[in-house]
């Protein structure tokens, strides 16, 4: 599977805006071979304002009907941030539509980043995963969710492949893209794509990555500047290593317990 990260400087104006971008983006990813793009945290409404997440809030299913078509026309898979608007709340979520078009799932921020989000948003719960491609499963998390190492390994515990980490992390935080996404790619024998914005207001770090589940970079992206990152993750290349390194199954769950599963979702 060929992954593509949009790493981007953009402050959107409108929804067109923003739904023009990705036209364009998925248009390249596809050209590039690429099977999934993946866009930052907040992409449709951009972060930091408060205004546009709530004038440029969407319900899941409007924003599912406007993707699909672009996912059709390129035949590549979208995952992108946005403001969800679901009644009288909004969350910091995260949609994954495939490339015939079908809403694949949906994910709501779990741990809100300060006061500005915490004022806007409702936390969500654990992230679906689901196949995005065959024999290819795929669960998200947004940014400040990486600083719990459970959130991830309870992706991997669910049958995850791949980890989506749509971020906005700032030039402060270098320490997540450069150590802890490799860390918990790692810790968890798991292929982490993880997709920064860059630059602008936010003064966001970049450094955009895709990591391999033994915490090797397989592409990283500008700290700079905008980024396509793209790079191959094929699950059977990494069935020896991910058998023989499931760190979750020596867990002392008589002092550190795992939560019950039900299912995948």
């Amino acid at each position: 599977m060929r992954l593509a990260l949009a790493q981007t400087q953009f402050a959107p104006k409108t929804i067109v805006d923003s739904l023009n971008r990705i036209e364009k983006l998925a248009g390249e990813a596809s050209n590039a071979g690429a099977s999934l793009i993946v866009f930052p945290e907040l992409f449709v409404c951009g972060y930091l304002s408060v205004v546009s997440a709530r004038e440029l809030a969407l319900a899941a299913c409007d924003l599912a009907e406007q993707l699909s078509p672009i996912t059709r026309m390129h035949r590549v898979a979208i995952c992108t941030g946005y403001s969800e608007c679901n009644g009288d709340a909004l969350h910091n979520s995260a949609l994954l539509i495939d490339r015939n078009g079908d809403r694949v799932l949906n994910y709501r921020k779990m741990h809100l980043w300060g006061e500005l989000e915490k004022s806007l948003f409702y936390p969500g719960e654990p992230s679906p995963v689901a196949q995005v491609e065959p024999g290819c499963s795929v669960g998200i998390l947004i940014c400040y969710d990486l600083d719990f190492p459970a959130a991830m390994q309870d992706l991997q515990r669910r049958g995850a492949d791949i980890a989506i980490a749509i971020s906005a992390t700032d030039r402060g935080y270098y320490v997540v893209p450069r150590m802890q996404v490799p860390a918990r790619a790692y810790e968890n024998s798991i292929c982490v794509a993880f997709c920064n914005h860059v630059g602008g207001e936010g003064d966001f770090a970049g450094a955009s990555a895709i990591v391999a589940p033994d915490g090797s970079i397989l592409a990283r992206g500008s700290e700079t500047g905008e980024d396509l990152v793209v790079a191959d993750f094929n699950t059977g290349d990494w069935d020896r290593y991910r058998s023989a390194h499931r760190y979750v199954d020596d867990q002392r769950t008589d002092y550190f317990p795992l939560r019950v599963l039900s299912g995948s979702g």
